[in-house]
């Protein structure tokens, strides 16, 4: 049984922290680590239950934070893409001294629809993914794929590649579960509305899990929200998007 999270480092400059979303792991970072790793020192964290940390599930969000905690640097700005996102408020909720600023890719402080929250995935449709998750992994995990290029101009190829790499990962189904609970059951916007440092929201204009109408609900619990939205992008930015999904990332860090 793995005790820790898997992590590793590259690159020289100011520290970076990067999280993945459910169902991946850190390797859906690669195409961006060769720019980023010449300006950032990076630590790219699997989390429980994915990639090399499959051996590896804490119960509770909490114990989820400990165990970042232990595998980033002391002090370090994030980057968080969908889950990886939330975690990342948590974290830096709990543990702000440690996180310069926080960038939030596709992300959001309340996943599924609620009171106050209109923008964001209806719970019954929630539900249904996850019931269809629980029949067939498998389909329902491609499904998940296909849905995060939804509006951009992919090719099929690099749909299919992308789900190919999901399934295999073998991140065991009772862990990907888990994580599934966690996106339905998280409510952040008190954390979010409480955060000092800066913030930079980037969503996708056709985005179907995270829809772009967030950017305002989040910028009005906290001012301190930069939004932008990249036209034609969905739930991928970093990757149907990247020359402009850098730039953008770069520009905030730097700044």
């Amino acid at each position: 049984m793995v005790k820790t999270l898997y992590s590793e480092q590259l690159g020289a400059g100011p520290e970076l922290v990067m999280l993945h979303g459910w169902g991946m792991s850190s390797a859906v970072w690669a195409p961006l680590v060769p720019d980023l790793s010449q300006y950032f020192h990076l630590t790219l964290v699997d989390l429980p239950g994915h990639g090399r940390s499959a051996g590896y599930s804490p119960d509770t969000l909490p114990e989820i934070v400990d165990a970042l905690s232990r595998v980033i640097p002391d002090k370090a700005s994030w980057l968080g893409w969908s889950l990886g996102g939330m975690l990342a408020t948590a974290f830096a909720a709990r543990f702000p001294h440690r996180v310069n600023a926080l960038v939030l890719v596709a992300s959001t402080p309340r996943f599924v629809a609620g009171n106050g929250w209109p923008a964001a995935m209806p719970v019954e449709v929630f539900t249904r993914f996850v019931d269809s998750f629980v029949v067939d992994a498998t389909s329902a995990l491609k499904h998940f794929v296909a849905l995060q290029f939804a509006g951009s101009d992919a090719s099929r190829g690099s749909i299919r590649q992308l789900q190919s790499e999901v399934v295999n990962l073998g991140a065991p189904k009772s862990a990907l579960l888990d994580g599934l609970s966690l996106l339905g059951s998280l409510d952040l916007r008190e954390e979010y509305a409480g955060l000092k440092c800066p913030i930079l929201s980037i969503l996708g204009e056709c985005d179907r899990l995270v829809p772009f109408g967030v950017g305002c609900d989040m910028q009005a619990i906290n001012a301190r929200t930069q939004l932008e939205i990249l036209p034609q992008a969905g739930h991928l930015p970093f990757m149907t998007h990247s020359q402009q999904f850098l730039a953008s990332l770069e520009s905030f860090l730097n700044g």
